[in-house]
């Protein structure tokens, strides 16, 4: 969310975030979390972890339009939704056995 984003306000923990994470940091994160979804769910977590970036994509291009940036609330507040995301779509995977 923060790689790549432009600060809404330039006080506040948000922008701290967005000065400290560069692609480096965005792709490594990226490996890591593909990894783990892979490792515990297989395919299936690899599918989440796919849908969970293109909904932070979207919500980060959405924020942009509106407020023209990023703040750490709008950080904490997909945070939390990207869990519900990925929990409704574990569920709709796993929900027919």
């Amino acid at each position: 969310m923060t790689a790549g984003s432009r600060r809404a306000r330039s006080d506040g923990l948000g922008s701290l975030f967005i000065g400290g994470a560069g692609v480096l940091q965005c792709a490594g994160a990226g490996l890591v979390t593909l990894a783990a979804a892979f490792l515990s769910l297989g395919t299936k977590g690899a599918y989440c972890s796919l849908v969970a970036y293109f909904f932070t994509w979207g919500m980060k291009a959405w924020f942009h339009g509106r407020i023209g940036g990023v703040t750490g609330d709008v950080i904490g507040c997909v945070s939390e939704l990207n869990e519900i995301v990925c929990l409704m779509v574990i569920a709709a995977m796993f929900g027919n056995r």
